[in-house]
Order: structure tokens, then C-alpha cells, then sequence
């Protein structure tokens, strides 16, 4: 077999590449004059090869062969390059000259700039830097030296396989980038050798840095400024200065450093480990959201160190100042090893901005064989620390309501705030009548926590607080934390007080938060109370979540939150119903984030009122994101006194609001001046600039949504409106403005500099006139102005010829359409020309609402006689050569040919079109989109005679969504390939879309005609098909007139996607892949496709396939036609086809052998099942683990003895365990009992274990536990700890001391085809348990056991179970969950298409009756079948054997959304359905629809509920309980 894998290989290589990558050109330097003997300059040759690849118009490689390649700077730019598919595929070095001077002063040696899609794969780079450091290091006058390899303002770039050796600077350099990947890099110089940093990332995002080496003399990795979502993973660093982050904070006005992992690295003799590290000096940046995970630190100088006083040699730009750089939400995760410096972590933080939300968990570093030991200097987070408890109950407090607790609590305040430990102040369940009350710091700690399980009650008579300004005040109390319960201000009193006009107490605020720091308030809920219910005043990083706020919406001044002479207060996944603003923020407040808010009733979002004083500060930087607006008086408000003042509103961002029912969705007003008093005859002098208003949509109760009342002296100015969408009474709302300048995508005033109207230039809205003249006369005016122009066409009918708007203008156009315009009836005046309203060379234009008629019907009418004579036919508008346009709320009637056309532009945004034609117009395409890029297409409806869309060559990146289309001829990419010379189309996406009675659904179309075409990157998803013609079709056969026979398409149609389509087909063949013979489509990928064909014959759909090949997962219906992954039919070079056949052949030898292969018996191992094998496996896992490529280690058939055996990560290289054998456990338990587990894979990524059986042996673990006697805790038989991308498939587990198999802390891991079995009385014998993982999925298993077959622990979320076969057992069970307090929720879990025979439970949700943080949401149960299994549905809350340690107590785990669909079967007990829930915490949000249960054959089964609501629908065959407890 190997002789003949051989001779395959040696055949292949005998043809040339060429016949591989035909169409794909190859440059090699070497042609261009490139010589590689390391002294002939090479620069000139690559850049040649350079500009060739650029100028292709197919994906290109530009080929270095082996030798040595001087190159002087070389720079690559892609200002002119066509190309965004470029490989450099290196096999030899490039060095740079030895004299340093040659480049030395250059910034960069080789320089890639504005590139798009540039892959660079193997070969070295050799910056011959030696003698530049040694100028350095003599002292000498040098130059600076150059960074080896830089990218600056790229996009989609990898780098692979390379090698850097001896950088005169920086390695590479990632800047203003986005997108890029580097994988298995190797980087290389002297520890000593100055400021060689490895790799250097700024200004950038979507960073990946992976399975790379890197030995340096400065920073393995340094992050500057503007780096965000940046990704480090498998990293060797050493030696080197570590991973750093900075230095930061130089400049005064620099961009900050977020969304930063480092995991899986391993640090050797570095001067530092993970670092932070910022100059002390004023600076607005910061650094957020890093988490350090996995971490092995080897002799480490500084394992962790935050250094915010970075001051080198005393610089004189810094003595004396602190830095400013705010650093928050670190995460220090498994970090362990050895430091060589006594203190391993140091947090020296600035003074004048502490670093807050420092977590460390699991850190282990020793010095000496000691433990390490810690410094730290304003730093606040949390660690494993001492934390003194304080129950109020102990100091007195009674839950009754009545007894007053004000001086438990405070004496409780006094004793956490006097501790130097953190300290939790907890209030259990009751009511706790309480005074007001003043927790006054500053206090010892930064860390004390309210825990509220009860309820604080103010008293009833409101005299008792009204003049008090707060019922519960804290200040100066940094580091406060309170979590839960419910603050009961009985407010109802002085309200009725209020509205009967007797003399009454102002009222009192019920929370107030006065000049404290970093304070976090979650899942708070106030009612009721007398005035504001939360203030935040004066205080710095404030966090509010999960907060609730209720109060009569007639109860007057009852704001819920209240924020002012704040900065970084964030409020999040909030709900506010009151009297008042839900949310209004006072002057000085800045950095404010508001997101995922519901409002209402109430009186919105309000700014203000502001400018009562004329001394006022301003308020900047707020952000209003995904908020949901009821029946609220306004939605969102700016809102100033008419006064003078010196106050300000900027940078504000409001985004993503939905409106129902709302007065005055958006309002600014700058007249406020309740009852006329201290402001008559006076204006705002509060200035409003900056303020964005994106993605608004939803109803107004008022017809004006929209209204600016600006100030007079003060215009607001900056305004800007993206696609806000409001309506009032189902038709689209209106704005009015007064001094107020901005700019608009969508219908709305905003007082643009100057305004002109087509009837003050001579314009007639009589549908007679000519008005063209007077439309270029306006368009003139318009274009030459040097501020933002308003064109508008009011209402009327506007006649106009051909026309042409010419650009570039000056400045942005906002072209409104309230009139219709209209083509003359004669169809000649526009049919001879290509064009009747085009828009040519205009940038910065918006086009909104209107209507266009081409009055194209005696045209058509004059086609359909083919003897007539008549003109071609115009478009009815369109865009050449122009750019950032928006086209939103138009509607376009009856066009001679195509209604929309774009050619040559870029950045095209269409959206809330309405296009209509009769079905059999002649080519009256709806959208055509060619030679452009960057167009969007959203909710548009299109009923034509030809395409609703159609794209032609030379589109990349369309972006289609909610698109109605029909009738028509669908969407269609093509017709292409109608020229040799062609561009291709790329990035093309479909989505959320529906097709109505369509020729054709989605279509690919090439002419039968050789061409340099291509499609590819394509994706249809989300599609509905309503009695469609062709629902999916590719059609490379296309020869209208047989213009073209016997030819075949030269256009390549590879990875296209087509998932999630449903529907009905008007034809057989629903799927039709009809590719060209001479380059068949590949890469095609199906997933989720169920179309069924209309007939009277009930006949099923079918799919035909000709050279086509791609891949199907999940149901696809009709079935797929592709034979093999790529097609082997009908290629016309004959040596061609042969190739591929055994091109397919020796990648199925590749597949099923692996690169390399590691046979157990060779290191060892005995398969007689007696020989201890665990040595010989450890070795084969060592040198499958260190290889440098793809590794199998093969366990023959037999019998394998292993004991407690650990695989430990992370590995170079993809690894696979093929078990043929039997691996078995020791008989004595004893040898694995006490360890844990039996077999453990730990920090390994991209592991695949397939086949074989585990036999662990437990039946005499299980008999001593039997038996009473002192036994071992036991081992669970597989586990995977932080193991991600994983497979086990093919496994079969017999007879586990306890767990079967473990999944705990995995990323992506897939089970399939499991076989579990273990006796049904085997105690704690789990199948599979889940925890503290993501993205995992279990199909096809059959799971016997003595305990659950699947169990789900916390930090579960996206875990999809699928057919599995459970029984006897005790089902499948989210828990037991809750038994500690602070402990991850469980979300995103699936059970579909499984059967339950015999087991104890069904499916089960458990968690312990004892207080925690923790949820259980978006459960979805669905297609399951119970035989005889007792407790089919069950909901147990009240979880506690032995009534130990949770008796009196109740659950606080939040559980809600779980859904049960199509249960059916019996039931071994009479109550089927049980669902027991926490009284504190009720179940919400379930929801059970076609359940059908029944007891004993007959009798009819029964439901028992507490604590919950819910839903039923459809067939609920049990008498059903769902209620609500309150």
C-alpha cells in the first residue's frame, strides 16, 4: 500500500502545479530578476512581482523559492491594487543588508500599507540587526533601526510558518489593522538585544496571536493604544521581557486598550510575566476587560505587575504627576509556577485613578520553594481573602416590620466599615422597618457587600422622613456592593398628600449614593418611593444592574435613577415603571453608559433640566444603547432652562431604541420654563452639539416624533439622524425644527445651512411642465454651497427629462422627496438614452422618501412587437462613480428597464425601498449592483418583471437582509462571465428574506463562454420560498439565441453557502446545481434545508447536480445530490480528471493515517491486560504532543492496564487517540480511588479521541460504598479539563467508579455515537456531566446508568443534545445547582429528539433550597418520548438531603424561559408533571405546548405547581396548574 501511495505521489508531482491552480497565476521572484545568492539587491523584482499580483483579477501567489534574497525597504501599498487575494508563499530567507545604515533610519525594513487579504506563509526573515546593537551598546552615534515586517491600516491578513530572526527593532508591527492572524511564528534574538520586541499590536482589533514562540531582548508581545479584541493563545515567551500591555498614557488624548485575552502561555526566565504598564502623567486612556489565563511562569522576574508609575531615568515629562490611565476588569486565571523575585503579583496603581476589578483566582506562584508573597498600591478587586459576616439579626434586627431596626443596622455598618478585612452586611428574608439612616465613610476596607434577602420598609407616616432629603444615604463609601432585596419607601401617603394640596414634606430620595467610588448595585428592586428613588451624586465608577424601579405612573418627582456630578456610571438590564424620568442625568455628569433598559411608564431618558444656573457644569459622553421605550411621556430628552448659563450637552449617543405608544419619541427643549417663571423673554445659553440618534424606530403617540426646539443664541448643531424609523397612526411620522443643524439619512427636519427648493428655482408640481432646468438649477446651487444642502421637492407632480446630477460637491446633499416625480409619457424623450435620472461622481448624499414613475408600460407594450422600432430603454435612477449614499423610504414605478442601478461606487446604503412592475415587464431588474463594493440593501420590498436584485461582476461586499421579493425572477448573482476579462464577485450575503410566486429563488447564472470570472464567499440563510420556481439554482449553461455551443463557463463558483431555507417549490427540482464541466463548482455547503413541491401527485422535491461537489449537514430536504466534497464529472483535460480522482483518493490515505503516527506497542505497551501500560502511553503522548505537525497515537486491539494516567497540554499540534483496544482499569479500587479521576486530558485544544471501550472496574468501588465500610472517594473514568475543540466519538464506557465521562471548562467540544453503561443501582455512575463549559454537543448516545445520564453543572451555556437513548438512570438534569452562593447560571441548553425508557426522572431542573446568584434561562426540551419513566417534567427547587445546611432557607436560583414541546409517553407516577419552585424567586417565562402525558395506559396523569408561571398551548393532555405566586 505505501509502494503505491508512492508511485501516486511521485505522478502527481511529475504534472505541473499549473494543472492544480490553473486560472490561479503564480509569480515567482525569480522571473522578475530576483537572485538568491544574498548579495544581488532583490528589492526592485519583488515589487515588480508585486504590481503583477495586484493587477489580477484572481486570487494570486507571489512564489519566493529557496536561497537568500537581499532586500533594501521594500513597501507595499494597495492604494491601486485590484487584488484582495494575494499569498506570498516564501520557502527561502530575505535579508536585510549588513550595513545598518542602509535602512537603519527607514521606520521599516519591508512595509505592507493599505492591503487587503494578503496571506504570508513560511520562509525567514533576517534582520541582521547584531551590529546595530553593538553600535548601541558602544554608545556611538546609530541610527534607530527598522521594525522587520510591518502592516499598517490592513485588513484580513495571515501570517503562517514564519520565522524572524534578528530584527534591528520591532519584529513585526501590527497598526491600524483589523483581522489579522498569525499562527506558528517563530521569532528569535539575543536577551540582550535592545527593544527587539516579538510582536508589537496599536490601533487595531481582531488580533489573533497563537501557537507561536517567541525569544527576544524586549516585550514577546507589547499592546499599545487602540488595541482591542485581541487574542493570544499557545504561547512560548523567553527570553524576553513577557507580554506587556504599554507603555500607556503618554499623550494626553490616547485611545484605550479593551477586550484583551492572553491563554495557554508559558514564560521562561522573562523579566516580567503578563504586565500593565503606563507612564505617570496625565492621560485619558485606559485599559479594560483583559483576562490572563492558564498561565506557567519558569524562574519569572515579576510573574504579575501592574506599573503605573513607568518614569524611566527619572524623565523629565513625569516626576511629580500621577498616571491617568483608569485600569479596570483584569483577570488573573490559573497563573502558577515559579518567580524569581520574592514578590510574584505587585499592583502599583495610580493614586489619582485606582485600579479597580482586579480578580485573581487560582494563582500559585513560589519563590525558593515558598510561597510567593504580594504588594500592592491602590488596587482594589477581589482575591481569596477573609471575609467577616455581620447578620443584622444578630445585632438585634427583627423581620416583623414593625420593631424599628435603624440601630442594628447602623451598628453593623459601623462594625464592617471599622474592619480592615472585606466584610458582608447581611439582611436575610423579612421585613426590616428602618428610619433614615446615614452609612458614613471613609471606612477601613474598600470591600463590604450588602446581601439583601429581605425587604427594608420605610415607615408609614411620611412625616417621619419627608424633610429628611434621604431615607438611606451612603457617603465617601468606596468599594460598596449591594446585592439584592427590595427598598420599600410606602411613598403612596405623601402623594395623595401632594395631589390634595395640603401642606406636605418635599420627600425624601430612597437610595443615595454621595461622593463614593466604585460601588456596584445589581438586582435591587425599589418601590414607592416619596421622591427619587436611586441618586447617584458626586461619585466615580458607579454599576448598576438588574435593577428594578416601580411607582405609580401618576406619582409625582419619582425619577428611578438619578445621576449628576458623576463620571463612569454604567446601568444595565434594568426595568423602570415610575411617575417620573426612569432615568435623568443632571449637570457635571460624564462617561454615563445606560444599556438594555426598559422605560415605562414613565417620563423616558431625560438630559436635564439643565442651565438653571448660569455657573452649571456640563454634561459629555453619554451612551443610551438597546432600550425599550411604553407608553412614556417622552422617549429621549435634552432638556434646558431658557436662561442663561454656561452649561453644555456633547458627545451624546443614543442607539438602537424601539418606541410603542410614546408622546415625543425624540425631543430636544431649550424653552423650558415651567409656569412662566425667572425666564420670560429669555433663552438657553446651555450648548448642544454632538448628538447621534442611530436606529430608532417604532410609534409615536403624537404625529410630530421628532421635535429640535433649540435655543436661539445657542443653535444645537451636530445632529445627527441614522436610520430612525417612526410612524404615528401606520404612516410615517414627522419632525420639526427651530435651530437645530445637523445631518439626516432618513426623513426627518434638521436645519441643514441652506435649503433650496425645486419651486423657487422654477419648478411646477403640475405633471406638465418640463421642470428638468429648474432641477439642475437647484442641484447647482446646492452642490457649490460650502455648507450641508438641503434639495427638496415638495408635494406635487414634477415632470423631468433625462437628467444628470453631477458631483463632486462641496459638501453633504440631503435630496427630500415629498412630491412624486415623473417621466414624460412620450417614451422616446428618455428611452434612447442609458439613464433617466442619474446621480454621477456625488459623495456624501442622502435621497429620502418621494416617489419616481418612468411610465415604462408603452415601452414594454412597444417590445412586445418584435417588428416595432423602439428605443432600448432607460434606467430609472442611477449612481456612477459614487460613494457613502443612502437611499431610504423611496418608492419606484413602472421603469423602462432597470429601476435602481449602481455601477463603480462604493459604501451604498438602501433601505425601506418599495419597488413595483408588472411580473411580465421586460427587464425591469429592481436593484442592480456592478463593479461596486460596500452596498446595503435592508427592508425593501420588490414585485417586478425580472430580478428583484441582480448582481453583476465586480460586486464584493453586498450585504442583502429583509428583502420581500416577488413576484420577479428572485435574486440572482449574474448573469457572469459574459467577457474573458472579468471581475469576480465575492462577499455576497442573503439573509432573513422572503420570495413570493419568483421565477427563481437565490441564483448563481454564467454564460457557457470561457471567462477569468468568479463567485465565491457566498451565503444564503434565513430564506422563506412561497410556491418558488427554482428555490436554489446554479446555472452555468446559460446560452440565450445558442450563441455559445459547445463551450463551457469559465467562471469558478466556489464556497457558497445555503442554510436554514424553507418553504415550498412550484418545481420538482428544487435544488439544482448545474456547473460548469471545465470548472465545476466546489465548497458548496447545504445545512437545514426542508423544501417541499406543490403538486396534486404528492410528490416529493428532488436535487440535480452536475460537476458539482460540497457538503450537507443537518436535515436537507430534498436529499443532496454531491457525490464527493469536490466534483469528478466531466472534466475536459483529460490528465486533469485523473489527477483529481487521485487527488481524492490519497487525501481519504491522509485522513484515516495522520501525518504521524505514534503506535502504543512501540513505546511499550502490552495489550495482554495484566502489563501496567500508563509509561508507555505517557510517551507516546510526549512525542505526539511536542511534534511539529498533525499526530495519532494508535492503540491496537487488545487489552490496555492503565492506572491514574494525566495527558497534559498544551501540545503544537492537532492530536487524535484512535483506540482499536480496550483500555481497563486495576481491579483494586484503591489504586485509582482517592485521585479523582482515572483518565484526564488537561490544557489540551484541538484533541479528537475515537472508538474503543474504558472498562474502569467500579463494581467493587460500588460494593464497599454499599457496604459502609471506609472506602475511597473514587475516580471518574474520562475527563476534560480546559480542553477546547475536541471530539470523542466512537466511545464505548463501561462500569465508572463514579462519572463516566467529564467535560469541565471546555470550549467547543463535540460527543457522538457514546455508548454508557453501568448496573441502574450503580451509585453517583453519571454518563456525561457538563460544567463551567461552552459550545458543547452530545448526538447519537446511548447512556445506562446508576445516576443521571447527562448532568449539567453551573457556567453551562450552548450545550445541544440530540437523539439521545437514556435509560435506566435518573434522566437528564440541569443541577443540582446553587449549593454555593456566588455560582455561575446555566443558559442555552437543547434537548431535542431523544426517548426516556424506565428512569427515575425525565427532565429535571434541581437546585439546593439555600441562597445564590445563580439562573437557569432559555431551556428549550422538544420531541422527547417517556416509557414509563416516573417524574416525566420536573422542576425541584427544594433540593436538600439530610436537611442539611439549607433547612428554613429557599433557592435562589432564578429560573425562567424553559420550554417543553411534543413530550408525549407515559408516566410511572401519577403526577407527571411537577414543577416545586423557590417562594422567593419564582419560576417565570414556562412555557408548555403539545405535551401528552399519561398514567398506567389509562388513567390520565396530573400536574402539581408552586411558585410559578407560565404558558400552555395546543394539546396539554394534563390537567395543568400553571399559575403565578406573588
Amino acid at each position: 500500500m505505501l509502494i503505491q501511495i508512492l508511485i501516486l505521489i511521485t505522478f502527481l508531482f511529475y504534472y505541473p502545479f499549473s494543472l492544480f491552480a490553473a486560472n490561479n497565476p503564480t509569480y515567482n521572484v525569480q522571473t522578475y530578476g530576483a537572485k538568491s545568492n544574498g548579495k544581488s539587491d532583490c528589492t526592485n523584482a519583488f515589487l515588480s512581482a508585486w504590481a503583477a499580483a495586484c493587477d489580477a483579477t484572481q486570487p494570486a501567489t507571489i512564489y519566493v523559492p529557496p536561497g537568500r534574497f537581499l532586500l533594501r525597504n521594500a513597501y507595499f501599498t494597495g492604494n491601486l491594487c485590484k487584488n484582495t487575494d494575494i499569498t506570498f508563499r516564501i520557502d527561502g530567507t530575505l535579508v536585510a543588508p549588513s550595513d545598518y545604515n542602509a535602512i537603519g533610519n527607514t521606520g521599516s525594513w519591508l512595509k505592507f500599507e493599505r492591503v487587503t487579504g494578503v496571506s504570508i506563509y513560511g520562509g525567514t526573515l533576517d534582520g541582521q540587526g547584531t551590529n546595530l546593537w553593538a553600535c548601541k551598546n558602544s554608545g556611538r552615534s546609530c541610527p534607530k533601526g527598522v521594525t522587520s515586517l510591518a502592516f499598517y491600516n490592513s485588513n484580513n491578513i495571515i501570517m503562517s510558518g514564519m520565522y524572524s530572526v534578528n530584527s534591528q527593532m520591532f519584529h513585526i508591527l501590527i497598526d491600524g489593522c483589523n483581522n489579522v492572524k498569525l499562527q506558528s511564528m517563530k521569532i528569535s534574538a539575543p536577551g540582550d538585544s535592545p527593544n527587539t520586541d516579538g510582536i508589537h499590536v496599536q490601533q487595531s482589533s481582531g488580533v489573533a496571536v497563537m501557537n507561536s514562540n517567541i525569544a527576544t531582548g524586549d516585550d514577546c508581545i507589547s499592546i499599545g493604544p487602540g488595541t482591542s479584541n485581541l487574542w493570544i493563545q499557545n504561547l512560548a515567551c523567553g527570553p524576553g521581557h513577557g507580554i506587556s500591555i504599554g507603555s500607556l498614557g503618554w499623550d494626553l488624548e490616547e485611545a484605550g486598550v479593551q477586550n484583551v485575552t492572553v491563554k495557554t502561555a508559558t514564560f521562561s526566565g522573562t523579566q516580567n510575566g503578563v504586565r500593565v504598564k503606563t507612564w505617570a502623567r496625565p492621560s485619558n486612556g485606559f485599559v479594560k476587560d483583559v483576562t490572563f489565563q492558564h498561565i506557567v511562569m519558569v524562574n519569572v522576574h515579576n510573574p504579575i505587575i501592574i506599573d503605573q508609575n513607568y518614569c524611566p531615568d527619572s524623565h523629565n515629562s513625569c516626576p511629580n504627576q500621577e498616571s491617568g490611565v483608569r485600569i479596570s476588569g483584569i483577570t488573573y486565571e490559573d497563573v502558577h509556577g515559579t518567580s524569581a523575585t520574592q514578590v510574584a503579583v505587585k499592583f502599583d496603581c495610580s493614586k489619582a485613578n485606582p485600579c479597580n476589578g482586579i480578580t485573581l483566582d487560582e494563582i500559585n506562584l513560589t519563590f525558593k520553594d515558598k510561597p510567593a508573597i504580594a504588594s500592592c498600591a491602590n488596587a482594589g478587586g477581589t482575591a481569596d481573602a477573609i471575609t467577616n459576616t455581620y447578620n443584622i439579626l444578630d445585632m438585634g434586627a427583627k423581620p416583623d416590620g414593625k420593631t424599628d431596626s435603624t440601630s442594628s443596622l447602623s451598628k453593623a455598618w459601623s462594625t464592617a466599615c471599622g474592619s480592615k478585612n472585606p466584610s458582608t452586611i447581611y439582611v436575610p428574608q423579612g421585613r426590616f422597618l428602618l428610619k433614615n439612616l446615614h452609612f458614613k465613610g471613609p471606612c477601613n476596607n474598600k470591600a463590604i457587600t450588602f446581601r439583601i434577602d429581605g425587604t427594608l420598609v420605610a415607615p408609614a407616616d411620611y412625616n417621619a422622613l419627608g424633610n429628611a432629603g434621604n431615607w438611606l444615604l451612603f457617603e465617601r463609601a468606596d468599594g460598596v456592593s449591594i446585592h439584592g432585596g427590595t427598598l420599600d419607601a410606602q411613598g403612596v401617603g405623601l402623594w395623595g398628600c401632594k395631589k390634595s394640596g395640603n401642606n406636605c414634606p418635599s420627600g425624601a430620595t430612597t437610595l443615595g449614593i454621595s461622593k463614593s467610588k466604585n460601588v456596584e448595585i445589581s438586582g435591587l428592586r425599589s418601590v414607592n418611593s416619596e421622591m427619587f428613588h436611586i441618586v447617584i451624586n458626586g461619585c466615580q465608577n458607579v454599576k448598576l444592574q438588574g435593577v428594578k424601579v416601580s411607582a405609580y405612573e401618576k406619582s409625582p418627582n419619582t425619577d428611578g435613577i438619578h445621576v449628576q456630578l458623576s463620571m463612569g456610571v454604567t446601568i444595565l438590564n434594568s426595568k423602570i415603571s415610575t411617575g417620573d424620568d426612569c432615568v435623568s442625568i443632571g449637570p457635571g455628569t460624564t462617561n454615563l453608559w445606560i444599556e438594555n433598559v426598559s422605560c415605562g411608564p414613565g417620563h423616558g431618558i431625560s438630559i436635564g433640566s439643565l442651565g438653571k444656573d448660569f455657573e452649571e457644569l456640563g454634561v459629555e459622553n453619554v451612551t443610551v444603547k438597546r432600550v425599550r421605550f411604553r407608553n412614556t411621556q417622552n422617549g429621549l430628552r435634552i432638556k434646558t432652562w431658557g436662561r442663561p448659563s454656561k452649561g453644555f450637552v456633547k458627545g451624546v449617543h443614543f442607539q438602537n431604541a424601539i418606541m410603542t405608544n410614546v408622546q415625543n419619541p425624540i425631543v430636544i427643549d431649550q424653552n423650558y420654563c415651567p409656569n412662566n417663571n425667572n425666564c420670560p423673554g429669555q433663552v438657553s445659553g446651555v450648548k448642544i452639539s454632538d448628538v447621534t440618534y442611530q436606529d430608532i424606530e417604532g410609534t409615536s403617540a403624537t404625529e410630530v416624533a421628532v421635535k429640535f426646539d433649540c435655543s436661539k443664541t445657542n443653535p444645537c448643531h451636530g445632529i445627527r439622524l441614522e436610520n430612525v424609523n417612526l410612524s404615528y397612526k401606520n404612516k410615517p411620522a414627522r419632525s420639526t425644527c427651530s435651530n437645530a443643524a445637523g445631518t439626516t439619512s432618513v426623513h426627518f427636519c434638521l436645519a441643514a445651512a441652506s435649503a433650496y427648493n425645486v419651486v423657487n428655482f422654477g419648478a411646477r408640481g403640475d405633471g406638465r411642465s418640463d421642470s428638468t432646468q429648474a432641477f439642475l438649477r437647484t442641484w447647482k446651487a446646492a452642490c457649490s454651497s460650502a455648507t450641508p444642502a438641503a434639495v427638496s421637492v415638495p408635494r406635487g407632480t414634477f415632470l423631468v427629462r433625462s437628467i444628470t446630477f453631477n458631483g463632486p460637491c462641496r459638501n453633504r446633499i440631503l435630496f427630500q422627496i415629498t412630491g412624486t416625480i415623473v417621466a414624460p409619457d412620450n417614451y422616446n424623450s428618455v428611452g434612447n438614452y442609458e439613464y433617466w435620472i442619474l446621480f454621477y461622481k456625488v459623495s456624501r448624499l442622502s435621497i429620502v422618501g418621494g416617489t419616481i414613475d418612468a411610465k415604462g408600460s408603452k415601452l414594454w407594450s412597444c417590445r412586445r412587437n418584435k417588428f416595432n422600432q423602439c428605443p432600448f430603454g432607460a434606467r430609472s435612477i442611477s449612481f456612477e462613480g459614487c460613494s457613502d449614499v443612502v437611499v431610504n423610504g423611496l418608492t419606484s414605478y413602472n421603469s423602462q428597464r432597470m429601476h435602481i442601478a449602481i455601477h463603480k461606487s462604493i459604501n451604498i446604503k438602501i433601505q425601506n425601498l418599495k419597488i413595483i412592475a408588472p411580473s411580465g415587464s421586460p427587464n425591469t431588474d429592481g436593484i442592480h449592483i456592478e463593479s461596486s463594493r460596500g452596498i446595503t440593501i435592508t427592508k425593501s420590498t420588490i414585485k417586478t418583471g425580472d430580478d428583484c436584485i441582480s448582481i453583476g461582476p465586480g460586486a464584493m461586499n453586498v450585504w442583502m437582509e429583509q428583502i420581500g421579493c416577488g413576484p420577479g425572477h428572485g435574486i440572482s448573482i449574474g448573469s457572469l462571465g459574459n467577457s474573458f476579462n472579468e471581475e469576480g464577485v465575492q462577499n455576497v450575503t442573503v439573509a432573513n428574506s422572503v420570495f413570493t410566486k419568483t421565477q427563481n429563488g437565490v441564483r448563481i447564472k454564467s454564460w457557457a463562454k470561457p471567462s477569468g470570472g468568479y463567485a465565491r464567499n457566498l451565503m444564503f440563510r434565513n430564506l422563506i420560498m412561497k410556491n418558488v420556481g427554482n428555490p436554489i439554482i446554479i446555472d452555468q449553461n446559460y446560452c440565450p439565441d445558442n450563441s455559445c455551443p459547445h463551450q463551457s463557463s469559465g467562471v469558478r463558483v466556489s464556497q457558497v453557502t445555503f442554510k436554514s431555507i424553507k418553504g415550498t417549490s412550484s418545481t420538482q427540482a428544487a435544488m439544482t446545481f448545474r456547473c460548469s464541466s471545465s470548472n465545476p463548482c466546489f465548497g458548496i455547503k447545504l445545512q437545514d434545508i426542508k423544501l417541499t413541491y406543490i403538486n396534486t401527485q404528492r410528490r416529493p422535491t428532488v436535487s440535480y447536480c452536475e460537476n458539482a461537489g460540497g457538503s450537507s449537514t443537518g436535515g436537507v430536504s430534498p436529499r443532496s445530490c454531491f457525490t464527493f466534497p469536490f466534483p469528478l464529472m466531466k472534466i475536459q483535460h483529460p490528465q486533469m480528471s485523473s489527477i483529481l480522482f487521485l487527488h481524492y483518493l490519497l487525501s481519504i490515505f491522509y485522513i484515516a493515517q495522520g501525518a504521524l503516527t505514534y503506535n502504543v506497542l512501540k513505546f511499550g505497551a502490552k495489550p495482554d491486560g495484566i502489563t501496567d501500560a500508563t509509561q508507555p502511553f505517557l510517551k507516546a503522548w510526549i512525542s505526539a504532543c511536542t511534534a511539529m505537525e498533525a499526530s495519532t497515537i494508535y492503540v491496537p486491539k487488545g487489552r490496555y492496564l492503565l492506572r491514574a494516567v494525566e495527558f497534559r497540554g498544551p501540545c503544537k499540534n492537532p492530536i487524535k487517540v484512535q483506540i482499536d483496544g480496550t483500555l481497563i482499569a486495576p481491579i483494586d479500587y484503591w489504586a485509582l480511588g482517592n485521585s479523582g479521576y482515572w483518565i484526564l486530558f488537561i490544557q489540551v485544544n484541538r484533541l479528537s479521541v475515537i472508538g474503543g471501550s474504558i472498562d474502569a472496574k467500579g463494581a467493587g468501588f460500588w460494593a464497599c460504598r454499599k457496604s459502609g465500610k471506609n472506602c475511597p472517594v473514587g475516580a471518574r473514568s474520562i475527563t476534560f479539563n480546559w480542553v477546547n475543540d475536541a471530539q470523542i466519538s466512537g466511545l464505548t464506557s463501561i462500569n465508572s467508579q463514579l462519572m463516566h465521562l467529564v467535560i469541565n471548562s471546555c470550549n467547543n467540544v463535540r460527543v457522538s455515537n457514546v455508548k454508557i453503561i453501568a448496573p441502574d443501582l450503580s451509585p453517583n455512575t453519571d454518563g456525561i456531566h457538563v460544567q463551567s463549559s461552552t459550545r458543547v454537543t452530545i448526538t447519537n448516545t446511548l447512556i445506562k446508568t446508576g445516576d443521571d445520564c447527562i448532568s449539567i453543572g453551573p457556567g453551562t451555556n450552548n450545550l445541544w443534545m440530540e437523539r439521545i437513548q437514556c435509560g435506566p438512570g435518573h434522566g437528564v438534569s440541569i443541577g443540582s445547582l446553587g449549593r454555593s452562593y456566588n455560582e455561575k447560571g446555566v443558559q442555552n441548553v437543547t434537548l431535542i429528539n431523544s426517548v426516556f425508557s424506565g428512569s427515575d426522572n425525565g427532565l429535571r431542573i434541581k437546585t439546593w433550597a439555600r441562597p445564590s446568584t445563580g439562573f437557569v434561562t432559555n431551556i428549550n426540551y422538544r420531541n422527547i418520548v417517556m416509557k414509563n419513566v416516573e417524574n416525566p417534567i420536573i422542576i425541584d427547587q427544594n433540593y436538600c438531603p439530610n436537611n442539611e445546611a439549607c433547612p428554613n432557607e429557599s433557592s435562589g436560583i432564578k429560573i425562567n424561559q424553559v420550554t417543553y414541546e411534543n413530550i408525549q409517553g407515559t408516566s410511572a407516577t401519577q403526577v407527571a408533571m411537577a414543577f416545586d419552585c423557590s417562594p422567593t424567586n419564582p419560576c417565570s417565562g414556562i412555557k408548555l405546548k403539545d405535551i401528552k402525558l399519561t398514567y398506567l395506559k389509562s388513567k390520565k396523569a396530573q400536574s402539581f405547581c408552586n411558585n410559578i408561571g407560565g404558558t400552555d398551548s395546543l394539546y396539554t393532555k394534563i390537567k395543568n396548574a400553571l399559575k403565578i405566586n406573588s
